[in-house]
């Protein structure tokens, strides 16, 4: 079978699951389950779900921070930041001068240089509900229908709280012809759309076995590709993390380094 082919016939049965897919359950958690998730409110009053990444650093996609002269970052709590008292504990504030862009001020608006951080100046005290996430910084092997999981906060559901659902790793030749173009680095991988009522609130978190993959993006609302929800794999930016962080993102490296002083 031919690449074409294989697309035309991969694009047929995807579209006829997508029509016989059963909705996910959404399930509300608690925050010990995921405590490196945080909650951004911008200068805007757009509020975006962020990665605790260290004491120091939270990651949060940049367009979310890119217009705003100052944010609100809240920690340790699992209810939607604007329903939370103005007064909350583990609420913190920071100007412009703290964020980091990966890219210019043309760059960052494209989807594949979506990413941010914060700098924190004042270390984070890690405790119960608050903790730096697990994030596997190699390529990760991604198959088709891996069962992965999204948390965060909807914009769509009445109650308040953290949640979770389980999705679908969608086929990879259709994330690419969405949104990689055919590009080697896959920086955009996506899941099945799994009905209306998903997680929409925008830089949800992706993860896999306890691993934080990435995080949702805007995706294409047309033909096949609005049947993909794409998110982006932060693996493919450890390097400018490192350099900006000095957080070793290459455990390979630093297992040579120990074993090169024992």
């Amino acid at each position: 079978m031919n690449l074409t082919c294989y697309f035309l016939f991969t694009c047929f049965s995807f579209l006829f699951a997508a029509q016989v897919i059963n909705l996910p359950t959404i399930q509300n958690v608690n925050l010990e389950e995921f405590p490196y998730q945080a909650q951004i409110v911008t200068s805007e009053e757009t509020a975006c779900s962020a990665i605790i990444i260290s004491r120091n650093y939270i990651m949060t996609p940049a367009t979310c921070i890119a217009e705003s002269s100052s944010v609100k970052v809240y920690v340790g709590t699992k209810t939607k930041a604007k329903h939370l008292s103005k007064n909350i504990l583990n609420t913190y504030g920071y100007n412009s001068s703290n964020f980091l862009f990966n890219g210019d001020d043309n760059t960052f608006w494209n989807f594949k240089y979506d990413i941010a951080l914060i700098r924190i100046p004042q270390p984070l005290e890690f405790s119960a509900v608050i903790q730096k996430a697990k994030i596997k910084w190699d390529d990760v092997l991604l198959k088709e229908n891996s069962m992965l999981q999204v948390s965060g906060w909807s914009n769509s559901d009445a109650t308040f709280d953290l949640k979770k659902m389980e999705v679908k790793l969608a086929p990879e030749i259709l994330c690419d012809y969405c949104y990689n173009a055919g590009e080697t680095q896959k920086i955009i991988s996506c899941f099945k759309q799994p009905g209306s009522n998903y997680l929409d609130y925008f830089g949800n978190i992706v993860e896999l076995n306890g691993n934080v993959l990435g995080y949702l993006i805007p995706g294409s609302n047309g033909g096949i590709c609005s049947k993909l929800v794409p998110f982006l794999n932060i693996a493919n930016f450890a390097h400018w993390v490192e350099t900006q962080t000095g957080i070793r993102t290459n455990t390979y490296d630093i297992d040579i380094k120990l074993n090169n002083i024992v």
